[in-house]
């Protein structure tokens, strides 16, 4: 009998840490804003702030530019993902995973003092930001739980366990967004980052006492031919970065790594409209003709979260279950369908002027949740168990790059085209979102040409191994 153990493993681990990321975010800008009119304004302007159109805008040009550095904050993660992913390779995943979350506590420190004492500047809460990149960030914790889900999976069963992990992302988001609104309202932000570290420290506890170590046989020594022992000093070792960028370019052999960095070039471009989708969201749907309120704003994006959550928890379970290995589509197929109902969903958007419309667009996340889910365990096929977590490293430091790059590119293209067609930037989404399908048609060809030679291969051996005739039977 499955233990329970082996059932539910980094899942609440997932939860946990995007619950405390999406709850943390959104209140930390409004407390960079509140502090940054205190700075400038007295207590009459700040309460009615609205009333005085240059004070607003002074406060949100300031808050802006603080904003945006807290987002830098995360480009520490970038180097540190290199060191820790590589090192759970040779260490395990449990020890490693923890390291996010111990950063995100560092972090909940500065966020817990700079609200209680409000006369502390608010350029201090961008050293959260830097602790969150040091200890790796979002990006390294998911990169780890991806390395974990690989070690205990097949492929029978692997994309269906990292579809559920991805959907406590999801849920955890929603969760996050709901209770930091109302802790925020009732409590202060004080109680917001107390229960953010309350979270962090229910992570690490649970990994501790729950999770099992998935990565069961260490790697061999090349010298001795005994296996390595663990050295935590081994996480700064810097043949840590150089075996991510080793493992992602070293040659192997039926067309993989040609894959690989096909599979990580899409990832880039995800990443892009992922980073310009979330920067305009808010921004076109507050324009007219649809002049969204606030809670109607926030009403569509837990839309969003609720059923990309469904599509991974019941939706594609139910798929799963329902097909057999025969009669299923291959991961690379589903792929291509889940960016077809993306580009759909933003074509939708880019001409959407009424309500109704925004929210069909909606529905494409049913279905357009698929790559995220597929792209992972794709790209684990190609590479070995212990080579798992400098493979995930390489794309964990790419995505705050072009988080970066992405929010700058939109983020220009949007007032430039606002004029005269304010959905253009979502268009031009949807054309970058067709290149991932035309990439993996490219990965699919080499896997059915692959698989005919296989066969061809198979019916030859066959013909070798069976007797020519009656005579060699009975000799």
């Amino acid at each position: 009998m499955t233990s329970l153990r082996n059932i539910i493993t980094v899942e609440p681990v997932c939860l946990l840490f995007a619950w405390s990321m999406f709850m943390q975010g959104p209140i930390t800008q409004s407390l960079i804003m509140k502090k940054v009119c205190a700075d400038l304004y007295n207590e009459t302007v700040c309460t009615h702030l609205g009333q005085y159109p240059d004070a607003e805008n002074q406060v949100h040009s300031v808050s802006s530019h603080w904003i945006f550095f807290t987002v830098l904050g995360i480009l520490p993660s970038v180097v540190t993902s290199m060191f820790i992913c590589s090192w759970s390779d040779t260490v395990g995943r449990r020890l490693p995973m923890l390291i996010p979350s111990f950063g995100a506590t560092l972090g909940s420190i500065i966020l817990i003092l700079s609200s209680v004492f409000m006369h502390l500047p608010y350029q201090l809460i961008v050293v959260n930001n830097i602790l969150v990149g040091l200890g790796g960030g979002f990006g390294t914790l998911n990169a780890l739980t991806m390395s974990y889900i690989t070690d205990i999976t097949d492929t029978t069963n692997r994309t269906k366990r990292i579809g559920i992990v991805h959907a406590m992302i999801f849920l955890g988001g929603t969760l996050g967004l709901v209770t930091g609104g109302i802790v925020l309202d009732k409590f202060g932000y004080a109680a917001v980052y107390i229960l953010y570290l309350s979270l962090h420290l229910s992570l690490q506890l649970y990994v501790i006492m729950w999770i099992k170590e998935s990565l069961q046989s260490k790697p061999h020594d090349g010298a001795s031919g005994e296996p390595q022992k663990v050295r935590c000093g081994g996480l700064c070792n810097l043949e840590n970065p150089r075996r991510v960028f080793s493992v992602t370019f070293k040659k192997r052999s039926g067309n993989k790594r040609k894959h690989l960095l096909i599979l990580i070039c899409i990832n880039m471009l995800v990443i892009l409209c992922v980073s310009g989708q979330m920067d305009l969201i808010v921004l076109f749907t507050k324009h007219s003709p649809l002049s969204w309120s606030g809670s109607l704003i926030g009403s569509y994006l837990a839309t969003n979260n609720i059923l990309t959550s469904l599509s991974l928890l019941v939706v594609f379970p139910i798929y799963m279950k329902c097909t057999s290995e025969k009669t299923r589509l291959h991961d690379i197929t589903l792929a291509q369908i889940g960016f077809g109902f993306q580009v759909i969903g933003f074509v939708i958007v880019s001409i959407a002027v009424v309500t109704w419309m925004m929210f069909a667009a909606s529905l494409a996340n049913l279905v357009s949740a698929l790559p995220m889910v597929v792209l992972p365990s794709l790209r684990s096929q190609l590479v070995s168990p212990h080579e798992m977590g400098a493979m995930f490293a390489l794309t964990t430091s790419i995505d705050p790059l072009f988080l970066i790059i992405g929010s700058m590119l939109f983020n220009n293209l949007y007032p430039v085209t606002l004029s005269y067609n304010p959905g253009f930037s979502f268009m031009v989404m949807a054309i970058i979102t067709c290149i991932p399908i035309l990439l993996l048609q490219l990965i699919g060809s080499d896997v059915r040409k692959a698989n005919r030679l296989s066969e061809k291969g198979d019916v030859l051996e066959a013909l070798v191994e069976q007797p020519d005739s009656e005579e060699e039977i009975t000799n």
